[in-house]
């Protein structure tokens, strides 16, 4: 499944970079904050490389992490993510339309590398066992936001993200981002 999702990403970016569509090749940074289910909210770091497929159509490949721990009594579970993933947009309004934003929307898939721990107190000599275990899920992220142009060379987005992982991590992400050209 690894290999599947890494070829359609190649494919994908190659293509791309054959078209020379005016928006190719801008990176960036993000950061906010993530809902998880059953873990709460925590922050979220990523790095992102976009690139346009079309005049309003763009496919951002990006990195994501995200760790969350809640005390249960006399266990401490703590869940981790590293997502790797595509993120195709239609923006509405692209630039150079007469406004100083662009909402747009999309979605895509990211292969999510998930680790589990459960710490616990034995009774006996203190919070000392631990189970933990590791697991590869495809996800589902469906989304939307806002880039901001403040400059021919500088874009910031606000973005809201559900990605749909498995039953007990789909979470929800709000994140702001600063895009610059490469």
């Amino acid at each position: 499944m690894k290999t599947i999702l890494a070829a359609i990403l190649a494919l994908a970016a190659t293509s791309a970079h054959g078209q020379g569509y005016e928006n190719y090749g801008a990176g960036g940074f993000r950061g906010g904050l993530v809902d998880v289910d059953h873990l709460g909210m925590t922050f979220t770091l990523g790095a992102f490389y976009e690139m346009g497929l079309a005049e309003q159509v763009t496919l951002s490949l990006g990195a994501d992490f995200w760790q969350a721990s809640e005390d249960e009594g006399p266990y401490e579970v703590t869940v981790r993510d590293i997502a790797l993933g595509g993120f195709a947009k239609y923006i509405f309004a692209p630039r150079g339309r007469g406004t100083g934003w662009s909402p747009y929307a999309g979605g895509g898939l990211a292969l999510h590398m998930l680790r589990g721990e459960v710490e616990f107190d034995d009774g006996i000599f203190g919070r000392d066992t631990t189970w933990d275990d590791n697991e590869s899920e495809l996800g589902l992220d469906l989304g939307g936001g806002v880039l901001f142009h403040s400059s021919r060379d500088t874009q910031y987005n606000i973005e809201l993200r559900f990605r749909s992982v498995d039953d007990d991590v789909d979470h929800i992400t709000i994140t702001a981002g600063i895009l610059k050209p490469m």
